[in-house]
């Protein structure tokens, strides 16, 4: 596998990370009728839940079968067209009255999936209040404006983590998501990825090819992201990132990610690329020979439970990454250095 890279034009891809709040968060324990209620009882119930405009009808079962729209149910059923709607409706059933709701969400959706489906309601459905179930049985309702501040609050926290120069998110992000995959009790790989000997790169060739090479390091991991399922890149920094991958599939996807890399190194070195290596001040400010860049990729697969917590994750890394760099010092070339260690 290859990742099909055209190094005259890298295209701008955009970071679509999967945004993890869901309506749990915001969802309100709010009233509901059986479908047998009747209408008078309804109306009263209405009442007396004044901050509500939708109450969800269910079965006996608690399955959503429909709803009453606060504002619609009084104009339309209890006034009606003369006034006279309730002395028509009174001994009628919910269930043959209610509405049907345009749409009803699992409590675990995304709030952003759920917003592209509120743009698309009719007008006069813009405010309803949207019906949440949890294994298809009723758990409660969620409130547009409540939506809306999720959503807001959310891309706040992704425009403070995410890096300007690759649009990765970063140490929020990545530390969140750990966190999370390891209450789970999942396994995975976790790839330390950074460039070797990038100071002097950046002293010899310049701040804008330094950055350069950042971007299409980001660009790389995008790409990588699109080609295997559940892989989430971070850049923590300067030219430190992390690839949180499938368990056992770290040192292939780092062999990609160096692959792909080592493709932009004729543009990145120019002439220099053909003598295999530059001339640059080393941190004792002495000229020194530096071999092309090259990638150091440290990997510390995380088995099931046997990592406590974020913290003791990045204890067991230090040690994979120093030997990684010293891998790579020693060879002058990127390399791949997988804890092989029980944790």
């Amino acid at each position: 596998m290859n990742l099909d890279f055209d190094n005259r034009e890298i295209s701008q891809a955009s970071s679509d990370e999967d945004h993890d709040f869901t309506l749990k968060t915001i969802a309100n324990k709010t009233p509901f009728i059986y479908g047998d209620t009747n209408a008078l009882e309804a109306y009263y119930i209405i009442i007396q839940n004044s901050t509500t405009n939708i109450i969800p009808v269910v079965d006996q079962d608690l399955r959503v079968i429909g709803q009453i729209q606060r504002i619609r149910y009084i104009e339309n059923i209890y006034f009606g067209r003369f006034g006279y709607g309730i002395y028509l409706n009174a001994k009628k059933k919910v269930k043959d009255i209610m509405e049907q709701p345009d749409i009803i969400f699992d409590v675990n959706t995304k709030a952003e999936k759920v917003a592209l489906k509120i743009n698309n309601r009719e007008e006069f459905r813009k405010h309803d209040d949207i019906i949440v179930v949890e294994d298809n049985k009723y758990y409660g309702t969620v409130k547009v404006h409540d939506l809306m501040e999720l959503l807001t609050k959310r891309m706040l926290q992704l425009a403070r983590d995410l890096n300007p120069l690759t649009g990765l998110p970063g140490n929020w992000a990545l530390r969140k998501y750990i966190e999370e995959r390891i209450q789970r009790g999942d396994s995975f790989d976790v790839i330390y990825l950074d460039v070797d000997n990038f100071k002097p790169y950046n002293d010899h060739y310049g701040f804008m090819l330094g950055d350069k090479v950042i971007y299409i390091i980001g660009e790389i991991l995008k790409r990588v992201k699109t080609k295997f399922n559940n892989v989430k890149p971070f850049h923590l920094g300067g030219d430190d990132f992390i690839v949180v991958a499938p368990y056992q599939e770290g040192e292939k996807i780092s062999r990609l990610i160096i692959n792909a890399f080592e493709t932009f190194l004729p543009d990145l070195h120019g002439r220099d690329f053909e003598a295999g290596f530059y001339k640059s001040i080393d941190r004792d400010g002495k000229v020194k020979s530096f071999p092309l860049l090259s990638i150091s990729c440290a990997i510390v697969p995380v088995k099931e439970n046997s990592i406590k917590n974020f913290a003791h994750l990045a204890s067991v890394a230090a040690e994979v990454k120093h030997a990684a760099k010293s891998l790579a010092k020693s060879t002058g070339k990127s390399v791949i250095f997988v804890n092989r260690r029980k944790i």
